[in-house]
């Protein structure tokens, strides 16, 4: 097991999106997670000293945020504080249990770090849960924060990063430009209300076979796995979701950036979001449907989308807003269904540090909005996880889903 040393760094004030998750945070919890099974034989301890040398390859997994004089936030590094590791008996708690208690458990609102790691453990296989701050990194972050873990488990040594600078800073985002929201919403979405009881996870996961056929039918249809995803989800809520049926279903995205901003395997914010409408009719093709929301989610991978898309969130934190005025931005943008957020093949081998990666669930988070339904996406071992988290979950969701998908697959 090697150890790094690591790269110190001066406070960097937060771009845009990671100001607008912070504010959010503020009055409702932007915590993300993904957890992971992983096989073979381990100690306790290591996984203790691993996530040591993870911490001190990745600057923001030793950051908080402070506000400056100016009054804007600010990360700034949490020197000596060390990474919180909960250790349970694997054999006395299900993930999906502690992975919703995790996203119901609020980060960022102490002088402590952003993120925060769970250890389900037994002698010959784990499952790790990272939660973090949604600021200081997404989806696919924190799966590559698991692949340097596992590494750390063995004689790698783990290269240590510099801070990076905010997505918006890298791409130079210019001071003009503006997206409005997709269908221009008729009303205000409610903001979601968590109370006491953490969310509802539960999980599927699609066999190879069944995997495959899928991709490959896709890509016989002209249309993305992920097209397909939404259509199969949405067709499925609004079985069992009556008012599913009295409108379109507006449905988000997640876009990965890091080839557009040239970034590796940092752990650090590199997302947007495309939003689309899905008109319920039980007459459309399963397949032309998938092809559009394919279509119109492809169209968003480019610098001038990431523009129009962050512009208006720069311009509004240019104001230096009051607490709550983010949270009011997002509920002015209208109700939101669904959040679909798919990190597709996971970009890495499952053999790390003498370890195997079984599987992966997430990535998960909330918007903040009344009634969403989560679901996130990976693809691990040719297999396809998908994790849903609601407070108000749509019953047998991803189980009407992957009826529809081996429906249309055939």
């Amino acid at each position: 097991m090697n150890s790094v040393d690591a790269h110190a760094f001066a406070a960097r004030p937060l771009g845009p999106l990671e100001a607008f998750l912070w504010s959010c945070n503020q009055q409702d919890s932007k915590v993300f997670a993904v957890a992971a099974q992983i096989a073979g034989r381990t100690a306790v301890e290591d996984w203790h000293v691993a996530l040591q040398a993870v911490q001190r390859r990745h600057p923001l997994l030793r950051a908080g945020i402070e506000v400056n004089a100016q009054g804007r936030p600010v990360f700034v590094e949490r020197a000596g504080v060390q990474p919180v590791l909960e250790v349970l008996d694997a054999a006395a708690h299900a993930w999906q249990d502690v992975f919703a208690r995790e996203l119901h458990t609020r980060t960022g609102d102490d002088d402590g770090l952003l993120w925060r790691a769970t250890l389900l453990y037994s002698p010959e296989q784990v499952t790790v849960i990272l939660a973090a701050h949604h600021s200081i990194g997404d989806g696919l972050s924190l799966a590559y924060v698991i692949r340097d873990w596992m590494q750390a488990m063995g004689p790698q040594k783990l290269e240590a990063y510099a801070l990076p600078g905010a997505q918006e800073s890298t791409l130079g985002l210019p001071p003009e430009g503006f997206d409005m929201p997709v269908g221009a919403p008729l009303e205000r979405a409610m903001p979601l209300v968590r109370g006491d009881k953490p969310p509802r996870v539960h999980s599927q996961r699609l066999t190879f076979s069944a995997t495959r056929a899928l991709v490959t039918r896709a890509r016989t249809e002209d249309a993305t796995v992920h097209g397909a995803l939404v259509v199969a989800l949405t067709l499925a809520g609004a079985e069992r979701e009556a008012s599913w049926n009295a409108q379109s279903v507006r449905v988000k995205s997640p876009i990965n950036i890091r080839e557009l901003i040239g970034l590796k395997d940092e752990c650090m914010l590199s997302v947007f979001s495309a939003d689309t409408c899905l008109e319920l009719n039980p007459h459309d093709d399963f397949w032309q449907a998938a092809r559009r929301i394919s279509a119109e989610v492809g169209a968003r991978r480019n610098v001038e989308a990431f523009t129009g898309f962050s512009t208006p969130i720069k311009l509004f934190f240019d104001s230096l807003p009051p607490v709550g005025a983010a949270t009011e931005l997002l509920m002015g943008r209208g109700p939101m269904k669904l959040l679909v957020s798919n990190l597709g093949v996971l970009p890495f081998e499952p053999g790390q540090g003498g370890l195997h990666l079984v599987s992966m669930w997430g990535p998960s988070t909330f918007m903040g909005i009344q009634g969403e339904q989560n679901v996130g996406v990976i693809t691990v071992n040719g297999e396809l996880h998908m994790t849903h988290s609601s407070y108000s979950p749509i019953h047998g969701l991803l189980e009407g889903a992957r009826k529809h998908l081996e429906r249309v697959v055939g």
